[in-house]
This record gives structure tokens, sequence and C-alpha cells, in this order.
């Protein structure tokens, strides 16, 4: 089967994953073992065989050992996992593609304004209704935007329909899986708790400090973009700007 992972192939993502979690960039991994840049790169992403004794310097410089880079190969073809199935690294170039909802105009410029100030690379898709937003989500309502990483909803107290959009999106086997985050000005602990019974990935409460806003913000983004694995954003290559955003 020509997508099930080959050897080289699984050494080559480890590879990748190694070297960014170990905070080296290609050119200076490649500095250290007397490489090109480019030949790290053909080894990660598959375009070139790593010789051993290569491997075996590799690993010193990232501190492993160069058994740790066949660390959860299958070895029975039974358990063969296909190259479309394995979680990698995204990419820093990658932007986080995020689905803003609120209807109130001064909301969404404080939300704006926080994830502006983020040094997360990000997209914002902002829509004003619970129905605008389940309809993009579902293809009924196209537009020039990918499917989003995260959805970032107010709620507010009146009206709810961030909570509404969070239980449409749960009871959706293919929209089930995207983040939500709900952000209130409404301090109830018992709104809180519903959010959570309901499948909310967060609860942010706004209060009137908008400098706690913007922290809460950019802590949401770095955790989603950096520490989570998000399953749209991991298939995706590369591409888009930092801080673009866009509204219906």
């Amino acid at each position: 089967m020509s997508d099930v992972i080959s050897p080289d192939m699984y050494v080559g993502m480890k590879l990748r994953e190694k070297r960014l979690k170990s905070g080296f960039t290609i050119a200076q991994l490649a500095e250290k073992i007397s490489v090109s840049s480019q030949l790290i790169q053909k080894y990660e992403q598959n375009k070139a065989r790593i010789p051993a004794g290569t491997l075996f310097r590799i690993a010193c410089e990232l501190g492993s050992a160069p058994a740790d880079f066949f660390d959860g190969f299958p070895t029975h073809e039974n358990d063969a996992v296909s190259s479309e199935d394995v979680i990698t690294p995204p990419c820093a170039d990658t932007p986080l593609h995020i689905l803003l909802l609120a209807d109130d105009p001064t909301e969404e410029l404080s939300a704006r304004t926080a994830m502006e100030l983020s040094d997360i690379k990000h997209s914002v898709f902002c829509l004003h209704s619970d129905r605008q937003a389940l309809d993009f989500l579902r293809g009924r309502s196209p537009a020039p935007f990918p499917k989003p990483d995260i959805v970032l909803a107010e709620n507010h107290p009146a009206r709810q329909y961030g909570f509404t959009l969070l239980k449409e999106m749960k009871r959706d086997k293919e929209l089930c899986v995207i983040p939500l985050i709900l952000f209130t000005g409404n301090p109830s602990l018992s709104e809180a708790e519903k959010a959570y019974r309901h499948g909310a990935a967060g609860y942010i409460y706004k209060d009137m400090h908008p400098a706690s806003f913007t922290a809460a913000l950019n802590d949401t983004l770095h955790y989603w973009a950096k520490s989570c694995v998000l399953t749209k954003r991991n298939k995706r290559h590369p591409h888009g700007s930092a801080g673009t955003i866009m509204t219906a």
C-alpha cells in the first residue's frame, strides 16, 4: 500500500519532531552535523535516506538515542499507519484559523484587538449569528476561508447564541471535533458549568479590564497553537499570514 508509512518516512518525521522540540532550526542542525540545510530538509521530507552514521550524529545533537527515531513504529502489518494519520508538529508558519462569533460590534472589536496583539500566527473569520456560523461550518454558505481550527464565540447573557452554537456543533459528528471556546461578561459559575457539560473547550470570563481579556485570549491562542493537536491544522500545508481578519 503506497500510503503506508515506510521506516525511512517514519524516521524523517521523527527527525522533524525532535528537531522542533529541541529548538533547532534546519540551518542550526545542518551546521552541527556538517551537512547542508537542503539535505536536512530532504531527510525530513523522505526525499533522501538518512545514513546510519548521520542518524547517530543527529541523535547525539538532539539528546536522543538512534533507537528513539523508531519508537512507536508499527512492527506488524496490522499495526501499519497511514501517512495521512500521523501526528506531526505543525510548521511555525501554519496559521491558526479562528472562527469568531460576535453579534455585538463592541465585543467583536474587543476580540479582534486582543488577538491582533498576539504573537501567534493566525487568521480570523467573523460571523454575527449562530445560524450564519452553522451554515458556514456545514458548507451551506461558501466563504473564502477554510474550516476553522477553533471557534471563539461570544455568549451574551440574554441571547446566548454562543451556547446555541456549542450545542449544535456537539450534536454534529463532523463539527463536534472542532474546539469551541466561549467568552462572556456573565460572571455566573453555573453558566460556566453548563457550558462544560455541553462540551465547551474553554470558558473565558471577560471582566471590565481590557488587559485581562487580551492576556486571556493570548494564552488561549498559545495553548491551542502550541500545546494541542488540532486535526485540521495538522493535516494542512503551511499557508496564510499572521493576524489576517475577515468579516462576513
